[in-house]
């Protein structure tokens, strides 16, 4: 081996020390460094002509466990969809309650139940009417109120679902980008180590939000596929292209989520993937099965919806069983009109059996003509019925009865000091006695848990609380008792009392089962449900992240940066610089000491 050879290996020496050196480095800086994966020196001994000439640099590879890598990703999308759904249980657990609340439906239900009772024992309290109102107001308003929350929770989540997408989007236009310059790198020689580690946080932004399956390629670039195996970036760029809703009902009609070229003018060349289906929440069909995106389309169009269906089967049992009860009563003194919720006209058929009497009343409770005991087989539709009410020989004499332009049936005394009162006796229309059908002295209205409300003329005078019922012997004939309504009469408000105690059979709904349940017991079912729901997703989200951080553990145990371990690999890489430094400096001075006995 010559003089310069030996000085060309001290200088390889020299050279691959300076970038191991670097490497180590490099390492120590980034220890902390979120993403950041561990890099290694590839030593490669030289040989020319079969004898050994120096050390290179082969490559500067990253420490990484592809297996490992790969089984972390997953678990992030596992974790990136319990953890949205952890979210919205706690925001919806903070709107209906905990079971030790006194602020949940069931609580004023048992609330309403109990000032029931108390005027069912003092009917003729005015305050105990106007605690009632007050508390079936209450009652009612919470139910809207958790309504309008379930639509505006679906709203948060449609909007976090643009949000994810958009995050998904740019990521993936950052790998492409990354892939781009790795395959540039490649083609010279350079390290892609450090690309590879950004391209690799930005999958890592991607496969938190929906789950992902991805290829790599010859040339170092790689392909992203959603779990389903829909091309998010192949040879191509392609984007998730979504729409979301400007308004949100139980009915809300959602666009679909679809995979489209990036580029506009392929975009517009086809009409791209469908991801995930649109439609309401009912027909929406998902391909993704992990990620923030998969939690948040099961709480917008499972776990909100189903509450939402929760609320209104327990308002309209609500309002159906309190109504039923109430129209079969009458307040002392009754109101000078009495004004249907039904939409009805005067050519609807009608179908009706029993019998049915209706009186005018005065203030005083009694009858100021005999009263109508009117047989509904009689009459065979709506304008019949009227009629019947308006014969001046044989109709309800001292009232007018009509319908009004908005489609309802009126039925108001005609002196203003009087009122209507019906007692129901035994008439049947479609299940319903006869107030009830027309909806003539409903205490609820609305048609669902956003609409529900205390009628406004009960509202308006709480003394319209149907508390008494209309006599069916009093009469005007002379010997007779025209005695129609006592203000000591209880026993509507009696069987209104009694509601707080009677089952009624509930259909199954929104992973509620059927059964039989008072009203309070349904209430407190759907906030038990809520909360084993929100309990098993809170257990769930611990049991991921214990799962995500064990393998983030053992991912940074074999790619992350032991600062220990690197020290010494450094001064162990210093002796060895120093070593080839000296070896250079040996060689240089033969090499001049012979140039001098040259010369």
């Amino acid at each position: 081996m010559t003089l310069g050879v030996s000085l060309q290996t001290a200088l390889s020496g020299i050279q691959a020390t300076q970038i191991g050196l670097s490497v180590g480095s490099q390492n120590v800086a980034n220890a902390n460094t979120p993403g950041y994966t561990r890099k290694a020196a590839e030593f490669e001994n030289v040989t020319i002509a079969g004898l050994g000439a120096g050390v290179s640099i082969s490559n500067v590879n990253r420490v990484v466990n592809i297996f490992l890598s790969k089984a972390l990703r997953e678990q992030r999308s596992d974790l990136g969809a319990v953890d949205a759904s952890a979210k919205f249980f706690e925001q919806i657990q903070l709107g209906f309650g905990t079971t030790a609340s006194d602020s949940t439906l069931s609580a004023d239900l048992a609330r309403l139940s109990t000032t029931i009772e108390a005027l069912s024992n003092l009917p003729e309290d005015a305050a105990l009417r106007f605690d009632v109102v007050d508390v079936a107001n209450s009652l009612a308003r919470n139910i809207r109120d958790l309504a309008a929350s379930v639509q505006q929770l679906r709203g948060d989540a449609d909007a976090q679902i643009k949000d994810a997408i958009d995050v998904i989007n740019r990521n993936v236009e950052v790998v492409a980008d990354i892939n781009a310059d790795i395959v540039a790198a490649n083609n010279v020689g350079a390290p892609v180590g450090e690309l590879e580690d950004a391209r690799d946080r930005a999958l890592d932004r991607i496969a938190e939000r929906i789950d992902i399956t991805l290829f790599s390629r010859d040339d170092g670039r790689i392909s992203v596929l959603t779990g389903g195996g829909q091309a998010l970036l192949d040879t191509a760029v392609n984007k998730l292209d979504y729409s979301p809703a400007t308004s949100f009902t139980p009915i809300t009609t959602f666009n679909p989520i679809t995979i489209v070229p990036a580029d506009p003018v392929l975009a517009a060349s086809g009409a791209g993937v469908t991801l995930v289906t649109g439609g309401d929440s009912s027909a929406v069909v998902s391909q993704i099965s992990s990620g923030k995106l998969k939690g948040l389309l099961d709480i917008r169009d499972g776990t909100l919806p189903n509450l939402g269906d929760q609320l209104d089967t327990l308002s309209n049992i609500v309002r159906d069983e309190f109504n039923r009860i109430h129209n079969r009563g009458t307040s002392f003194p009754p109101p000078n009109a009495l004004t249907g919720t039904r939409t009805v006209s005067l050519v609807d058929p009608f179908a009706g059996t029993g019998s049915v009497r209706l009186a005018v009343v005065d203030a005083n409770g009694d009858l100021t003509n005999t009263a109508l005991d009117l047989d509904l087989t009689t009459v065979t539709t709506v304008n019949e019925l009227v009629t019947a009410l308006n014969d001046p020989a044989t109709g309800l004499i001292g009232a007018t009865a009509s319908v009004s332009v908005d489609g309802n049936l009126v039925i108001a005394a005609n002196d203003p000091a009087n009122g209507i009162s019906i007692n129901e006796d035994t008439s049947q229309v479609s299940g319903f006695g006869f107030s009830h059908f027309f909806g003539l002295n409903d205490l609820f209205v609305g048609a669902e848990s956003s609409t529900i409300a205390v009628r406004q003329e009960i509202l308006d005078n709480p003394s319209l609380v149907a508390t008494a019922r209309l006599s069916l012997t009093a009469d005007v004939v002379p010997m007779a008792d025209p005695t129609a309504i006592t203000i000591g009469d209880n026993r509507t408000v009696q069987e209104l009392a009694a509601l707080s105690t009677t089952a009624f059979g509930f259909a199954a709904v929104g992973g509620l089962p059927s059964g039989n349940f008072t009203v309070e017991e349904y209430a407190a079912n759907i906030l038990k449900l809520n909360s084993v729901q929100a309990a098993s997703t809170a257990e769930n989200q611990n049991l991921q992240q214990t799962l995500f951080d064990d393998l983030d553990f053992r991912n940074a145990s074999f790619s992350g940066v032991n600062v220990d371990e690197e020290l010494a690999n450094l001064v162990t890489l210093q002796n060895a610089f120093n070593a080839s430094s000296r070896v250079f400096s040996i060689a240089a001075e033969m090499l001049e000491e012979l140039i001098d006995l040259i010369s």
